[in-house]
């Protein structure tokens, strides 16, 4: 082979080569979007679950600002029968409302 044929010869090499690479670096961006991707879908999620947990918080600190009320107009009305049946029918009513928000805002298992 003369030096012109091996040139030549080492070019083909080299474009070769550089296809090679090309198309490796081509998989690898391929496969960084994908990581990108779910990785934004993954945040999302942490987000919708962050959102969850505060409205859970929230309903829960309600609750026991509600009992503790409730707790609260027992104490003051342990003498009166008639103030003690009008609280024992709120709470009741309260009750009820709690179990159907509760009901209404649990997933089927």
């Amino acid at each position: 082979m003369d030096e012109l044929g091996l040139i030549v010869h080492q070019q083909k090499q080299m474009l070769s080569l550089q296809r090679e690479q090309a198309l490796k670096l081509d998989a690898v961006l391929v496969l960084l979007t994908v990581v990108v991707r779910q990785e934004d879908d993954v945040m999302q999620e942490l987000e919708d679950i962050k959102a969850d947990v505060q409205a859970t918080t929230d309903v829960e600190e309600s609750a026991v600002v509600l009992i503790k009320g409730l707790a609260a107009k027992i104490d003051a009305s342990a003498t009166d029968p008639a103030a003690l049946r009008a609280l024992s029918a709120q709470l009741k009513s309260k009750a009820a409302e709690l179990a159907a928000a509760v009901a209404a805002n649990t997933t089927a298992a």
